[in-house]
C-alpha cells in the first residue's frame, strides 16, 4: 500500500516525540540504582574483554565498550514502557582527555567513515590502541564521536477509522554520516513504519529536535561531528607501554526505557503506544531510547 495519505499521521508522530531526545537523561527513580546494580553484576571481565586482550599488540592496550543495560527496573514515573529492539548506535572515534576541557585530548582510534556499530542488546568492543600511542599521565574523561542512533518500537497508528498495528524504526544522524549508503546530516534521519501485516510500509525523511543534555555529560556538534566527553568513574593512571588492558565500558540503560504517557480517548489500547490522527491526540512520548547511563572502567 502506498503511504502518502498517511504522512499526516507521521508528522503527529513525530510531533509527539518532540518532547525528548533520542538519548534522554535518566528519568526513572530507580536508575540510579540499576546503574549500580549493573556495575556489580559485570564485573571486570567479560567475553569482551577476553576478544580485546587477544587482539592487543604486544605490551598494553585501551579500548572502549558500549553496552545496552536491560536490567529491570522498577519505575515510578506512572508511564508505560517497553524497550526498544533492534538498537543500534553508531560510534566511530575515541579520545582520552586529562580533564573534560583538556585542549589536546589524545586519540586511542579512529574509524573515519566506517564507525563501528553496537548492538544494545549486548555488549560491543568499539576500538582499541596499544598504550603506547598515549601519552603518560592520568586521564580522567573519555571522548566519543556518535555518528547515528537507529532503534525500533512497537505501536498502533489509528487513520481513518483503522487501526494498524505494527513497528516504527527511528533513525537519526548526529554527525553528519552516511547510513545504508545514503548520507545524512547531522539531526536529520527518517522515520519508518510497518504494520503487521505488511500492507503498509513506508519510510519518510524528518528532522528531529535538537538533543537534550545527559547529566554529567558535555554534548557539543562541531564542525558536523557530535561528541560526548565523559568522566570515568576513577581517574586512569596511563603509563606508556606498560602491559596493563584498560578499558571503560559506558553503559547505556535501555530497560523499558521506550516511555510514553497513556491516555483513554476512545479506540486506544491500555499499554500499547497510540498514534491518532485529528481530533484524537497521540499519546506522547516521553523517553525516547534510553533513560539514563553508567560508566565502569578497568579500575573500577
Amino acid at each position: 500500500m502506498k503511504f502518502c495519505k498517511f504522512s499526516i499521521v507521521f508528522a503527529l508522530v513525530l510531533n509527539a516525540c518532540d518532547a525528548s531526545s533520542t538519548v534522554a537523561p535518566a528519568g526513572a527513580v530507580d536508575a540510579a540504582d540499576a546503574a549500580q546494580a549493573s556495575d556489580t553484576a559485570l564485573g571486570d571481565t567479560t567475553t569482551a574483554d577476553v576478544a580485546a586482550s587477544d587482539t592487543a599488540a604486544a605490551g598494553g592496550s585501551i579500548a572502549i565498550y558500549l553496552q545496552g543495560d536491560q536490567l529491570p527496573v522498577v519505575f515510578s514515573d506512572g508511564l508505560q514502557g517497553q524497550t526498544p529492539t533492534d538498537f543500534q548506535v553508531a560510534l566511530s572515534r575515541y579520545h582520552v582527555l586529562k580533564a573534560a576541557d583538556d585542549p589536546a585530548p589524545q586519540p586511542c582510534f579512529d574509524h573515519g567513515n566506517q564507525p563501528t556499530v553496537a548492538n544494545l542488546a549486548g555488549d560491543t568492543l568499539m576500538g582499541q590502541c596499544p598504550t603506547a600511542a598515549i601519552a603518560t599521565g592520568t586521564y580522567t574523561h573519555g571522548r566519543v564521536k556518535v555518528d547515528w542512533v537507529r532503534y525500533s518500537v512497537l505501536g498502533q497508528l489509528h487513520y481513518n477509522g483503522m487501526v494498524l498495528p505494527g513497528k516504527f524504526t527511528f533513525l537519526r544522524a548526529y554527525s553528519n554520516t552516511s547510513v545504508d549508503g545514503k548520507p545524512l546530516q547531522a539531526g536529520a534521519g527518517t522515520l519508518h513504519f510497518r504494520d503487521t501485516s505488511g500492507a503498509v510500509d513506508t519510510e519518510i525523511p524528518y528532522s528531529y529536535p535538537p538533543v537534550q543534555q545527559m547529566p554529567g555529560v558535555a554534548t557539543q556538534l562541531v564542525d558536523g561531528e557530535f561528541l560526548m566527553t565523559f568522566a570515568y568513574t576513577k581517574p586512569l593512571p596511563v603509563l606508556q607501554n606498560a602491559a596493563g588492558q584498560y578499558w571503560a565500558r559506558f553503559h547505556w540503560q535501555v530497560w523499558q526505557a521506550f516511555r510514553w504517557q497513556d491516555s483513554d480517548t476512545a479506540g486506544n489500547s491500555a499499554g500499547a503506544w497510540d498514534v491518532a490522527a485529528p481530533p484524537a491526540p497521540s499519546e506522547s512520548v516521553i523517553f525516547a531510547g534510553a533513560t539514563g547511563y553508567s560508566v565502569t572502567t578497568s579500575l573500577d
